[in-house]
């Protein structure tokens, strides 16, 4: 029988040509040494220059680079014809020590989506991703992170340009993720005879979350045009997603113009594009298309995208969507406020020097009385709120607030010791506090920063309250 040591003996081989100075020439001769083990297996199963696996990877890996991938389908179809063989022959069979150790895994059907990816040849990428994700003769060439990084430069107008990610080929090639059009892709001309074999939700969404994780509007532009398309086909039955998949993607989406606005991308109202969002789901399911129903995340990332902007109107449209947010909650039982959803708001009517403490004050005084004994914990006004509410008032250009700092300070001292309240000032409320009295500073500024910290030791002290070291 063929010992595994000559494997290795031929393997090392063709690493060799494939690492040497002189790489066209290392590649022809690696391809002709493969060429033989393959041939010599074929025709002689005892013969020594048996392949495996590693015979085949390194060479196609080189070749992702170099041809098309006619000649890496055909490689990929012999692991493949080689892989059956070895799976139709009984274990305790004695051809079974014959057989090639052949199976075709993630790196070999990476290098062939690498080589579609370079002539633009999305559909044969496509079928294959499915075969990847389904196919039992793939069952080891499940898709990686790879995978979906080359998958996604499939949706650039000019696929030949791009590089791809360094894999355990070690050619050290890197992703270029700037690949934002999907124009001209045809995902209806997936036809794979018939069989189940179309992509899953699950690589989409991976090809999708690379746009909007970009952090940059055309990312965002193109995560929305991307999931619209898939929607069509879902609907027409041309692909298979749960309903509920849809709207994560969309809420993904929303946070996309969430990320573009704390990246200070000015080149649209990137807020107003998180809105638009929202207003689409809205749209949905006022169409009765429930699965596509706002949900909480929709609301909040909506709200904490218009608490990153900088749009003087951003505190009045964040407090807008919780007013639609608590409008909605009233009919739909899975829709609920929840304490950050406020304490956004809140600390946002920082930004609004003339009526901020006004419409700060009224918020928590409004959220104080309506879900400060909430059944659900997770409405009820907390430490942050107040500290929210703390940071508008001391921050203030009208300067003469720290005594209503100090005053609100100890009032929700006494109504927590009471059991009255569930917020317990914590440090940032009394620095809080301490900033509005040195922002003021009035004669007796000192005297009041003193007496706050003495509180604090105070409470550390005789209360345990290590909360306040």
């Amino acid at each position: 029988f063929p010992d595994m040591k000559y494997t290795k003996m031929y393997n090392s081989v063709i690493s060799g040509y494939l690492n040497c100075n002189q790489k066209d020439k290392g590649l022809a001769q690696a391809q002709s040494l493969l060429a033989y083990m393959i041939e010599s297996h074929e025709s002689n199963p005892r013969h020594i220059a048996r392949p495996n696996t590693t015979s085949f990877v390194p060479v196609m890996s080189s070749l992702a680079y170099n041809d098309g991938p006619q000649l890496l389908e055909k490689l990929l179809s012999k692991m493949e014809s080689l892989y059956q063989r070895r799976n139709s022959i009984l274990p305790h069979s004695p051809d079974a020590k014959l057989v090639a150790n052949v199976e075709p895994n993630t790196t070999a059907c990476n290098t062939l989506l690498k080589a579609y990816a370079r002539v633009g040849n999305r559909q044969s990428a496509l079928q294959l991703l499915g075969r990847m994700e389904k196919d039992a003769n793939l069952s080891s060439a499940r898709p990686d992170d790879n995978t979906h990084a080359i998958m996604s430069t499939l949706f650039s107008d000019d696929s030949s340009a791009k590089t791809f990610s360094s894999d355990s080929s070690g050619n050290g090639k890197k992703v270029n993720l700037d690949i934002l059009n999907v124009n001209g892709i045809n995902l209806k001309d997936l036809n794979l005879n018939g069989k189940d074999l179309k992509p899953t939700a699950k690589s989409f969404e991976s090809m999708m979350n690379i746009y909007t994780t970009s952090g940059t509007v055309e990312g965002a532009e193109k995560a929305t045009e991307l999931l619209h398309q898939l929607e069509r086909m879902n609907a027409s039955g041309e692909i298979s997603f749960k309903p509920e998949r849809f709207l994560h993607n969309y809420n993904n989406v929303i946070n996309a113009w969430c990320e573009c606005e704390r990246n200070g991308n000015a080149s649209v109202s990137v807020s107003e594009k998180a809105e638009s969002v929202l207003d689409y789901l809205f749209e949905q399911h006022r169409k009765g298309v429930e699965a596509l129903s706002p949900n909480n995340a929709s609301f909040s990332l909506c709200i904490k995208s218009w608490c990153r902007s900088n749009r003087p109107d951003a505190p009045e449209r964040a407090e807008q969507i919780l007013r639609r947010k608590e409008v909605f909650a009233k009919e739909q039982s899975n829709v609920y406020i929840i304490a950050p959803d406020y304490n956004q708001v809140i600390a946002k009517w920082r930004d609004a020097q003339v009526n901020g403490p006004d419409r700060a004050r009224r918020l928590f005084k409004e959220m104080d009385q309506n879900y400060g004994s909430a059944a659900e914990l997770k409405a009820r006004p907390n430490t942050v709120t107040f500290n929210s509410l703390l940071d508008v008032l001391a921050k203030s250009k009208s300067r003469d607030l720290a005594s209503e700092c100090e005053e609100l300070l100890k009032q929700r001292n006494e109504l927590f010791k009471e059991g009255k309240s569930t917020i317990l000032p914590d440090i940032i409320s009394y620095r809080s506090c301490i900033d509005a009295w040195i922002r003021q500073w009035q004669k007796d500024s000192p005297q009041k920063v003193e007496a706050l910290v003495k509180d604090m030791i105070k409470k550390y002290s005789m209360e345990g309250r290590k909360d306040l070291r």
